[in-house]
Parts: structure tokens; sequence; C-alpha cells
């Protein structure tokens, strides 16, 4: 997507956002706007009227700024206040959530420091934080707001030590990507240490240190987000359990109850409603 030829702008108020609403959440200073957008449609070239992060929960959109940015599941898109973009939607409806945080937060040099710039930060789809600030978001209950600034507050954490990527292994996104090629058969622990070029047990030591997790429990996470979009398909339960390699469906609905909080049952029924 190129931005259009026709310079016009549309301003959008401060705290506003665009899409249909799936439902806000306010509390301590943070507004999280839930919204969605339809399949293959587009937003014209507009601006915000205060600085907002826009994570993206599923499906995903081409971003015309001054660059081109591809956004999907796990994107985190800082706006600065002002900044002009339009946006291409893929092929299946979008959700993704705007965040708007108050003064009181931007005193935080971390947090202030993400609204320096228009920037991407490509969060993992399969982050846990992802999970629960979507089931916070879904859940109507009088801890749904505090559930849902600690899941922000995380997400905001993660995108800040994920802005500068120096820090990690140079193997790492290569590792990444073999797991997320085939994450419901991803490579052997031998296959991946050949990718990355280090001894199978310095993989697994070096990976623990530069993302708090082992690689056993990473691949875990993806198969789990690999289910959770299947979960809104025909297949049955047992049929999802079997195709994103877990031993039963006991066995995977013990692990997804785990991740997000509800069963697979239950997250189904929470999607068609």
């Amino acid at each position: 997507m190129h931005p259009s030829s026709d310079l016009s702008v549309t301003h959008v108020p401060a705290r506003v956002s665009l899409g249909d609403g799936l439902g806000d959440v306010a509390a301590h200073g943070l507004l999280a706007s839930h919204r969605q957008h339809d399949g293959a449609g587009s937003l014209p070239r507009h601006e915000h009227g205060a600085a907002y992060l826009c994570v993206v929960l599923a499906g995903g959109y081409a971003q015309a700024a001054t660059r081109e940015i591809d956004c999907r599941r796990g994107s985190l898109v800082a706006h600065p206040a002002g900044h002009v973009h339009a946006n291409r939607f893929g092929a299946q409806s979008t959700r993704c959530v705007n965040l708007y945080f108050d003064a009181q937060w931007l005193d935080d040099p971390a947090l202030a420091g993400l609204f320096g710039d228009y920037r991407a930060v490509r969060l993992d789809p399969g982050d846990a934080a992802l999970g629960r600030l979507e089931r916070e978001l879904m859940t109507r209950d009088s801890g749904a707001a505090l559930g849902v600034v600690g899941a922000v507050l995380e997400i905001a954490a993660r995108a800040v030590r994920g802005a500068d990527l120096d820090m990690a292994p140079a193997w790492l996104g290569r590792v990444r990507d073999a797991i997320a090629a085939s994450p419901a058969r991803p490579p052997d622990l031998s296959a991946l240490a050949a990718e990355a070029g280090v001894h199978p047990a310095h993989l697994c030591r070096a990976f623990r240190a530069a993302t708090g997790e082992t690689i056993g429990a990473y691949s875990r996470r993806m198969r789990l987000a690999l289910a959770d979009t299947m979960i809104a398909g025909d297949l049955s339960i047992a049929e999802i359990a079997a195709a994103t390699g877990f031993y039963d469906q006991a066995h995977f609905t013990r692990w997804f109850r785990r991740h997000y909080g509800v069963a697979p049952g239950t997250r189904r029924m929470q999607r068609a409603s």
C-alpha cells in the first residue's frame, strides 16, 4: 500500500478510535479501546489527537506512513500525537486494542520513550500477556479493569525490551522462525541447534537466558496460539488437539485453560457471542 495521492488528512479527536467498538475499559489513567475492522477494508490518511499504542490481537493490516509496515498479531505500533498514516486490512477481520495513557503514566521514561517516534515492535504472537489482555477485554466481571491494566503493563515492558534486539543472540530470530513455521510439529532440538549453529546444550541455556523461558515452553505457547485461532472454525476440540500436536483432548484442555484461563469450549462460546 502506498500513501494516497490525495494529501487530505482526517483528524481523529484525542482518545477516539476508528473501527467497530467491541468495548472500552478505562481504569487508573489507562483507556483500552477494543476495536474490530472488516476484512479487505481500509482507512484513509488520518491522524489522532493523542499519542497511543496499538496492539494487534488478530488478523492484520498494512500501514503506510513514512514507510510501510506489516502489522499482524503481536505487533505493537507506537503513534505519537499527530502521526499521519493510512491502513489497508487483510482478507480476514482484524481486532486490535488502542491504548491511551494519561499524563502521569508518561512520567515513566521507559513508557514515554515508546512514544518518542513512530515505531513497530513485533512481540511473540503466542505471548501469554497477549492472551491475558484479550481474555480480560472480553470479561465483564469486577476484576476485568485491573486485569487489563496488568496485561497492558506487561506488554509495554515486553515492547521496551524488544525495541533493542542487540542484546539477544543473533540466531534467536532464526530459531523462533523455525518453530513458528511449523508450530504443530516443530523441529527437534538437534535441528534447531543446527539452525542456530551452536551446541544443543548452549542453545537451551542461551534461549532461556534471552527469552525467560525454555524452548519447550515457547513451542507449547506457539501451539496454543495456533489452536486458539482454530477455535473459531468447525473442527472439534479433539481434532484441534490432534492437529496442534497435543497428546489428547484432556492434555490440550489442561494446557489451554492454564494459558488462557478458560477451557477451549468456553473460548469457542465467547468468540461466537
